[in-house]
């Protein structure tokens, strides 16, 4: 069993929390085009960027998927390019058809929420 640790970020990170109803018949493809399209080039992109858990609730029709995405810098998350985020919008929506999933439910935009400890 590998070694685990509890960390504790100071200052916490910012965490965001999207959750979406993907067609179920659609979700493996919607999930390799949000890595490729999404997580890949914003790892990349933003040095703040720290990481990103993905949770699928599996249904007949639907599938629901929480993506949890934690970001070290509030400040410089919330300052993202609109226009980059647009286009990468724009670019997923063309690669997994944009009548193949809904956004539910945004739980960072209700209430801010932070990562303060971390048992891995």
């Amino acid at each position: 069993m590998p070694d685990r640790a509890l960390r504790t970020f100071d200052p916490p990170h910012a965490v965001e929390v999207m959750v979406f109803e993907v067609r179920s018949d659609t979700v493996d493809g919607w999930l390799e085009a949000d890595h490729e399209i999404w997580t890949l080039p914003e790892s990349e992109r933003f040095e703040f960027y720290v990481d990103k858990d993905v949770w699928v609730s599996p249904g007949t029709e639907w599938t629901r998927v929480t993506l949890v995405i934690t970001w070290s810098d509030e400040a410089a998350w919330k300052a993202i390019d609109p226009d980059w985020v647009a286009a990468q919008q724009e670019f997923f929506d063309e690669v997994v058809g944009a009548d193949t999933y809904r956004l539910v439910h945004e739980a960072h935009e209700v209430r801010a929420r932070y990562r303060v400890r971390s048992f891995r």
